[in-house]
């Protein structure tokens, strides 16, 4: 193995948590389940793109049942391979087309996936403490689907058709939301109700919302990211973010103009906005406040 690289002439790269997570190839599969299995902490990623590998399954996980870490990095025809992993905790997979039950992968702690039809039984998976899911479909439109994960810390949701953020309310374990292109997003209520948890909260381009109220309830939040495009109508529910020590808006509007809420951020230590005509101070004034360069 070469001193620049943990791969040695073999392929990878760093990834979830500095793991080294190793690119599978077909040409040399014998030297990469050699490689595995004298490294068992490392990760196996599967690219087809790139040229790495040729297959249309994942029947080579059988004789590395032991990996934890998997990233699935473009379309595969039969994941079924994934099975033999029965101890996985961390699963990373592009567009799926065949079928997956999660409720044969309940050690998962961590998920990323575009969602689809192949997909069932996510509620079995309890020990996830991370879930980032592109182009959920829902038919209630809101976070029910994701009843029956009590573990759940991080939730990221991009590209979605969600209207309502009713559901998260089971999440009781929550400290990071992560929103974004949810173009049909308009009612945010259900937030207050994982208030006591959530430490983080970022929006990005919802621009929808019809009322950024129910913020206000959440007064363990740490950081605040707001960037819905188009227009916030005021920035009051800060009055009830005490713990506040980052607040961002660089792609907002504040309607009202009145920028002086974020002067009770007793705590902050991370601002940044826009200079805007008709806007009560500048960025510049407000991070002389609180002494923040």
């Amino acid at each position: 193995m070469n001193s620049t690289s943990p791969f040695g002439d073999l392929k990878g790269f760093i990834g979830h948590e500095g793991r080294a997570f190793l690119h599978v190839e077909s040409a040399r599969m014998p030297e990469c389940i050699d490689f595995i299995q004298s490294h068992p902490e490392a990760g196996v990623a599967v690219c087809k793109n790139l040229g790495y590998y040729k297959e249309d399954d994942l029947e080579f996980l059988r004789q590395i049942s032991h990996v934890c870490h998997v990233h699935v990095q473009d379309p595969i025809k039969d994941i079924s391979g994934l099975l033999a992993c029965a101890d996985l905790k961390y699963l990373a997979l592009a567009d799926v087309k065949g079928r997956l039950d999660l409720a044969d992968l309940v050690n998962l702690e961590h998920l990323r996936f575009d969602w689809g039809p192949g997909y069932e039984n996510l509620e079995s998976c309890r020990s996830l403490r991370t879930l980032a899911i592109w182009k959920l479909k829902s038919k209630s439109h809101d976070l029910a689907v994701l009843k029956g994960l009590p573990q759940l810390e991080t939730l990221e949701i991009t590209q979605s058709d969600l209207v309502s953020l009713a559901g998260i309310e089971r999440l009781n374990k929550l400290k990071e939301l992560k929103l974004a292109y949810l173009p049909k997003l308009v009612e945010i209520d259900a937030i207050a109700q994982v208030a006591s948890s959530l430490r983080l909260c970022e929006f990005d381009r919802v621009p929808k919302i019809t009322s950024y109220g129910p913020l206000e309830k959440l007064r363990e939040l740490r950081c605040l990211v707001l960037n819905p495009g188009g227009v916030v109508p005021s920035l009051n529910f800060l009055t009830g973010l005490s713990n506040l020590e980052m607040f961002s808006f660089v792609r907002t509007t504040i309607g009202s103009g009145d920028l002086s809420p974020i002067l009770g951020l007793k705590k902050l230590k991370q601002l940044g906005f826009f200079d805007r005509r008709g806007y009560s101070h500048k960025e510049k004034e407000l991070k002389e406040v609180f002494g923040i360069e």
